[in-house]
């Protein structure tokens, strides 16, 4: 992989599936208090399976950068899908 199609990935691609996933998570599991903790939990594996992929190195601050980018990114798309979730209930009352 060159650098910058592994710059793109890490950069652009892995946190806008991490948003996507918290926001999937978040529908799939409603209000219940348990999809924080598979919030993380997801975050966390995707984060390995992309530090195992493009051979990075746990020791870097740089890698645990990309760690803390995805569990914000996650937040994000958890917060908006509970926003969302409230308008549109909001709507249909």
């Amino acid at each position: 992989m060159t650098t910058m199609n592994q710059f793109a990935l890490l950069t652009f691609f892995n946190p806008v599936i991490t948003l996507l996933l918290g926001f999937i998570i978040s529908n799939i599991f409603g209000r219940k208090k348990i999809q924080w903790i598979i919030g993380i939990a997801v975050a966390v594996l995707f984060f390995f399976l992309v530090v195992m992929i493009n051979d990075l190195n746990l020791s870097t601050g740089q890698t645990w950068a990309y760690f803390a980018l995805y569990v914000i990114t996650m937040v994000i798309g958890t917060v908006v899908a509970i926003t969302t979730r409230k308008y549109r209930y909001k709507s249909d009352a």
